[in-house]
């Protein structure tokens, strides 16, 4: 690993440890170290395999790998739940250097006071090869002075802590106090002194006194002791804010909690109310639907107290009427009709019959209806229209077909029923010349045997009568089935060609006749494949296999249940359409 930005220009938006960390964070000027805007801790949560999340990483591990490369470096014997990165501890004296060796030289003032001299920085290697948070070896002392100093100032720094650690320390208000003392007696000194009359001999000390001196061990160790206890402090508060924060999310959690059983609790209560009201709703209704069922069969109470004694009951009424009927059928089966009365009936049934046999008759025109020949057979003359419209001419045998079908039915039922009044005739003529003649009119009886013939002459009548209507019937379907059963040649055939008149629309335009064909899916295909039974055309073979896929071994079928995307309905198969 190198350094990747040791050949890249310096911005004025980057920070200063953005191209000695060859942060790789490329969307923002800030390293990762700067972006980062996470409150100190003394641990950070690191993932270990096999055990889970433990409070042993530190702060810079979810850093970019070169960001991570170079505190890991510059921080190398440090403790890590001391530092303050990018902070403390002060890395301005190696990014100094660093730079120096990404611009080749250095400035450094000369003796005399004038122009700063330009001095070359160059490293037995390249800085690109260096790892990030270490510099280039060189020969010159006098980088390497300065690497030394942070070095010592660390362990002092170190020292420092574990003898502040050991020894008591003052309270911040005695603190405070020494301060404020040792103000007062500098100011004091610095009246005496001005007071006095400077010598030769105190110019010199002055001029001598001018030069900072170089601060001690001890002045170093103090002011180390001083940083820390200052950094120990704002520990201090931050721990104690941390400490009201976590109590305060504590207390918020808690009664967030209390919150939510008793909204479970009110649900809960809420839910068995609903419940006993919907079981108490069921039982009244299934009371209900038994009080109307009672009330169907046995009557309501109002009914009951309005009828009185005369109150029956709907079940009552109905096994009144039952009898009623079997009362009635009895009376019936006692007292036949008499023959007279059946000539009666069946004679009229049989002139309805005929009529309305007639009246199916009268959409064909007076000209359809039968007339009595030389013979006295029944004529059904027949005239053809005076235009020979194909499309009228279908009209009318379309309608006499229809004519045809009720007269039919009229037949049948006309036969059925002299059958059914020769069996009636035949019967009545076996009771009547036995020795006995039950359920007889007793007119009848009394009248003598010229009553039973004059009755069997007009029984013999009736039959003759209604076998001449059943013949004259008969005779007109037949005519009507000659008149349905027309020769061939009448029958116009049908032209074929692409040049005949028929009802063919006028051409289509150009525009009329262009259609889109792309699928209505994806829109960039053309759309191939159609689906059955509603027949839409609206997808490419692509969108279909996702849309309606097929069975592997019959590329028609549709694999499970599958839906049009135009109209939703059911598909069954699925087909592809070829364009011409």
């Amino acid at each position: 690993m190198g350094t990747l930005t040791a050949n890249e220009p310096r911005l004025a938006e980057y920070c200063d440890h953005k191209l000695p960390t060859s942060c790789r964070l490329t969307s923002t000027p800030l390293c990762c170290a700067c972006a980062d805007n996470r409150n100190h801790s003394f641990t950070y949560s690191v993932y270990v395999d096999g055990v889970g999340l433990v409070q042993r990483g530190t702060r810079w591990q979810s850093y970019c790998w070169f960001c991570k490369t170079f505190w890991t470096n510059r921080l190398a014997g440090f403790p890590a739940e001391q530092s303050r990165i990018p902070h403390f501890p002060d890395q301005t004296d190696f990014i100094q250097r660093w730079y120096d060796f990404h611009r080749g030289y250095k400035l450094v003032e000369s003796a005399d006071g004038g122009s700063p001299e330009t001095v070359p920085v160059v490293g037995i290697e390249p800085l690109c090869e260096a790892a990030p948070g270490e510099l280039p070896p060189m020969t010159s002392a006098e980088h390497l002075a300065p690497e030394q100093s942070s070095l010592s100032d660390l362990l002092s720094q170190l020292r420092s802590n574990d003898a502040s650690d050991s020894q008591p320390t003052a309270s911040l208000a005695q603190q405070l106090d020494d301060l404020l003392a040792e103000a007062d007696e500098e100011g004091s000194d610095a009246d005496t002194t001005a007071g006095q009359a400077p010598s030769q001999s105190d110019f010199s000390i002055t001029q001598r006194d001018s030069v900072p001196p170089l601060p001690t061990y001890g002045q170093i160790s103090s002011s180390a002791a001083a940083q820390q206890r200052v950094v120990s402090l704002s520990i201090a508060r931050d721990t104690s804010d941390i400490e009201r924060r976590l109590e305060e999310a504590r207390s918020q959690l808690e009664a967030a909690q209390r919150e939510r059983e008793e909204a479970a609790m009110s649900l809960e209560n809420a839910e068995s109310t609903v419940q006993a009201r919907r079981e108490r709703f069921r039982r009244l209704e299934r009371e209900q639907r038994r009080q109307q069922t009672f009330a169907r069969i046995f009557g309501t109470r109002e009914e009951i107290e309005q009828q009185g004694e005369a109150y029956e009951s709907p079940i009552g009424g109905m096994f009144s009427r039952a009898f009623d009927r079997y009362r009635r059928a009895e009376e019936a089966r006692m007292n036949p009709p008499t023959a007279a009365d059946d000539d009666d009936n069946n004679s009229m049934s049989q002139d309805t019959a005929i009529a309305e046999l007639w009246s199916n008759m009268d959409p064909l025109g007076s000209s359809a209806l039968p007339r009595s020949g030389p013979n006295g057979d029944s004529i059904v003359p027949y005239r053809l229209p005076s235009t020979h419209d194909y499309a009228d001419e279908a009209a009318w045998m379309n309608q006499l077909t229809e004519n045809s079908t009720a007269m039919r039915r009229q037949l049948v039922y006309l036969r059925h029923n002299a059958e059914y009044h020769l069996g009636r005739t035949a019967r009545w003529r076996e009771l009547t010349q036995g020795d006995s003649v039950p359920y007889a009119d007793p007119s009848a009886v009394d009248g003598g045997p010229m009553s039973l013939i004059e009755r069997e002459r007009r029984v013999r009548d009736v039959i003759a009568q209604g076998r001449t209507r059943v013949e004259a019937a008969q005779r007109m379907l037949q005519s009507m089935d000659s008149l349905h059963h027309r020769p061939a040649e009448r029958i116009p055939q049908r032209q074929y060609g692409l040049d005949i008149d028929d009802d063919r629309p006028e051409p289509k335009t150009d525009e009329e006749m262009t259609v889109v064909m792309c699928c209505q899916i994806c829109y960039t295909q053309l759309a191939d494949s159609a689906v059955l039974p509603c027949g839409h055309l609206a997808m490419c073979v692509y969108c279909a296999d996702q849309v309606v896929p097929v069975r592997e071994d019959d590329k028609t079928r549709v694999r499970g249940h599958c839906k049009c995307p135009v109209c939703r309905k059911t598909v069954k198969k699925r087909v592809r359409v070829y364009v011409t």
